[in-house]
C-alpha cells in the first residue's frame, strides 16, 4: 500500500477503524498516516468519523494522534523501567537467575526411562 501511494496510484485511503490499518501502536500508526499525507494521500476512518485527513479539522486529530504517540512511547518507557527495577530488587539485572540454572538430576529416574527403552 506505501508504495502504491509514493507511486500515486490513489489518492484516499479507507480503513474500517484506526487499528485494521496497523496494530503496531500508536506511534507506528502515526507514522504511517504521516508517510501516507507525504505522498498526498489522504486517509479516513469508515467508522471512526473522528480519524479523517479530508475534513476540517484535520490538523486537529493529526495533532491528537500525535499526542497519544508520545503517551504511548511514555508508557512503554516506564513499563520497561518498572520491569528492571523489580529485576534489580530481586538481585540481578534483567530478571533472569544469575549462572547456570542447576540442574537437578534423579539417576535412578534415568536408569529406569533408560530401561524402558527412552532417551
Amino acid at each position: 500500500m506505501l508504495q502504491d501511494a509514493a507511486r500515486g496510484e490513489f489518492h484516499l485511503l479507507v480503513f474500517w477503524v484506526l487499528d485494521r490499518l496497523s496494530r503496531e501502536g500508536t506511534l507506528a500508526t502515526l507514522k504511517y498516516l504521516e508517510l501516507l499525507e507525504a505522498h498526498g494521500v489522504r486517509w479516513r476512518s469508515l467508522t471512526e468519523p473522528w480519524i479523517d485527513s479530508t475534513g476540517p479539522f484535520r490538523e486537529v486529530v493529526i495533532s491528537l494522534l500525535a499526542s497519544l504517540a508520545r503517551q504511548e512511547r511514555f508508557r512503554i518507557s516506564e513499563h520497561v523501567r518498572a520491569g528492571l527495577h523489580r529485576a534489580i530488587l530481586g538481585g540481578t539485572k534483567t530478571g533472569r537467575p544469575i549462572g547456570r540454572p542447576r540442574v537437578v538430576l534423579n539417576r535412578g529416574q534415568v536408569h529406569e526411562l533408560r530401561g524402558a527403552g527412552l532417551s
